[in-house]
This record gives C-alpha cells, structure tokens and sequence, in this order.
C-alpha cells in the first residue's frame, strides 16, 4: 500500500504561501488579504480539508486567490462537437 500523500503548506518570507501535496507545490495563495483569509481558514477548520478547498476549489467558498503550478495549468477540453 502507498503512503497517504497529504497537504502541507509554507508561509513565506516574501508574504505568499505555497501550498505542497506530497512533497509537490500544487499551488501558491498570494495578495495580503487572501493569505489572511487562507490562514484564518486554516485556524478554524480542519487543515487537510481546508487545504484541499483552497487547491481544488479556490473560488468556490473561500474568495482567494490562487496561482496553480505550471503543471495544473488549464487544458483544453474536448466538447461533443470537437472529438479531440
């Protein structure tokens, strides 16, 4: 059995925070008024699902900004008119 990859984060110096899944960065929160919110997030709820939130969903609940890691940038998708 794999070990659970879970979600860590990092506040930086330069004021961002990186959020790490798996030793991996999967996406920055940057801005003052999103960290604050991000980190807020973190002391009232429960870290992994907070931290899932903010990379799966970033606008969906929460209002903060994220910049995903070139990795998950958007691709596009195949509509039923284009089978590609």
């Amino acid at each position: 059995m794999k070990p659970a990859r879970h979600f860590g984060y990092e506040h930086r110096a330069n004021g961002t925070v990186v959020i790490t899944r798996g030793c991996r960065m999967v996406g920055v929160v940057r801005g003052d008024a999103q960290v604050l919110r991000f980190l807020d997030d973190m002391a009232e709820g429960h870290p992994q699902e907070v931290l899932a939130r903010w990379v799966i969903h970033p606008a969906a609940g929460n209002g903060g900004h994220l910049t995903t890691t070139p990795g998950r940038s958007a691709r596009p998708r195949a509509t039923p008119d284009d089978p590609a």
